[in-house]
């Protein structure tokens, strides 16, 4: 599936929901599903400026793919990382790179989070972006880790 039609989906299973309160139960179960980095690389160096709370984003990228490992202290947090996760797990860097991400915005995540916590999720993106273009301009491709 390609990475716009399973936003679109996650989109439009998100807002059928309508109830905050299930909605959040939605991230905590994508949150229990991740892969999440290993305890030696929960560090400064893949620590995510900005948020409130601990929280670490591992990029790799594998054969031309993308693989993300993420984990957060807040588990609202740790489910929007894991929605990034079903979004670009396995996908080309190109893909992911150049993918339009707009879950938090046309969803109601955006208007339950906090200024802080919104520029964290921006900036997450970014840190994709900038990954994704690295290798691609290396053309290393392969084993490449953040």
């Amino acid at each position: 599936m390609s990475i716009e039609a399973a936003q679109k989906e996650f989109i439009d299973s998100f807002n059928e929901l309508n109830d905050w309160f299930m909605q959040y139960e939605l991230l905590l179960e994508i949150a229990g599903m991740i892969p999440i980095p290993e305890d030696s690389e929960k560090n400064e160096m893949n620590r995510i400026q900005g948020c409130q709370t601990n929280t670490w984003l591992v990029l790799r990228a594998v054969d031309g793919k993308l693989l993300l490992f993420v984990d957060s202290e807040s588990q609202i947090i740790r489910g929007i990382l894991g929605v990034f996760v079903m979004l670009l797990q396995n996908q080309r860097l190109e893909d992911a790179a150049d993918a339009e991400l707009c879950f938090i915005e046309k969803t109601a995540l955006k208007e339950q989070l906090s200024t802080d916590r919104f520029n964290a999720m921006s900036r997450v993106r970014e840190m994709i972006v900038k990954f994704c273009r690295q290798q691609i301009n290396s053309d290393k491709g392969e084993n490449g880790d953040v």
